[in-house]
């Protein structure tokens, strides 16, 4: 079988704030076999703007985003379930009646979220052990615009040693919600203080989730107190790490990832 080549997309937290997550990402997807490109010249796909409701502002700034993305075949994966649903579900929305419309479609179809990649397309979970209790937090531009839900988690269950455990009210917003953190910091600060008392109610050894935005928002509430957020791109290149080092990870098992 010919190996996947992808176009891998950090996102602009990713690339600011998490390159340890844009790491990881590479290693699994390198350990799939998939052929890894990137484009360091992408900037801003526009979500910012078109969730404070700047349609021409969002436009000008996702319009050089999409030609970027045009250049190259195959599929673009992105490491943000909200950056995802932008271009796959949004962005023909969004360019609907420009010049640029057919080239939003045609993009759209093949652009996927980390996960949603993984499950969808090669539909090969990471075989490797991750002996840890982690809590799994859907964020909700993934499962509410991009639909998707059950991929994450099939992926985190195939770990050997993981016990996923349930987040209670999984379903109620972080706080983050893009610009909706920067317009009203203390309600967002509430709402993640809110998710963060329920996360350690079950007692979890990690937070889990697939967007950057929940999970810096999450963690730095967190602070160092525990228990840590990780990208689900962490916990399976972990998992891979612990699996050939196997002596060295039983060791280590029970404490925090």
């Amino acid at each position: 079988m010919s190996s996947e080549v992808v176009l891998l997309v950090p996102t602009c937290l990713v690339n600011t704030f998490l390159p340890e997550v844009l790491e990881a990402a590479r290693k699994v997807l390198h350990h799939l076999g998939v052929v890894i490109k990137e484009d360091p010249e992408l900037t801003c796909c526009g979500q910012p703007m078109y969730n404070a409701g700047l349609q021409e502002e969002a436009r000008q700034a996702a319009r050089g985003f999409l030609k970027r993305l045009a250049r190259q075949t195959g599929p673009i994966v992105f490491l943000a379930g909200s950056c995802a649903s932008m271009v796959r579900v949004e962005y023909p929305r969004l360019f609907a009646g420009t010049p640029e419309e057919g080239l939003a479609r045609e993009v759209a179809q093949r652009t996927y979220e980390f996960s949603q990649f993984l499950a969808d397309v090669l539909k090969r979970p990471v075989s490797g052990r991750f002996p840890h209790r982690v809590a799994y937090h859907p964020s909700c531009h993934l499962r509410r615009v991009l639909g998707v839900d059950t991929q994450p988690r099939t992926l985190l269950d195939a770990l050997e040693g993981l016990e996923r455990v349930p987040w209670p009210d999984e379903d109620v917003c972080c706080g983050f919600g893009g610009v909706f953190s920067g317009l009203l910091p203390s309600l967002a600060e509430a709402m993640g203080r809110d998710k963060i008392l329920r996360l350690r109610a079950t007692e979890a050894q990690a937070g889990v989730t697939c967007d950057p935005g929940c999970l810096l928002h999450l963690q730095g509430l967190l602070g160092d107190e525990g228990p840590p957020m990780l990208h689900i791109a962490e916990v399976l290149a972990q998992a891979l790490e612990a699996t050939s080092n196997a002596p060295a990870a039983a060791e280590g098992e029970g404490g925090e990832p």
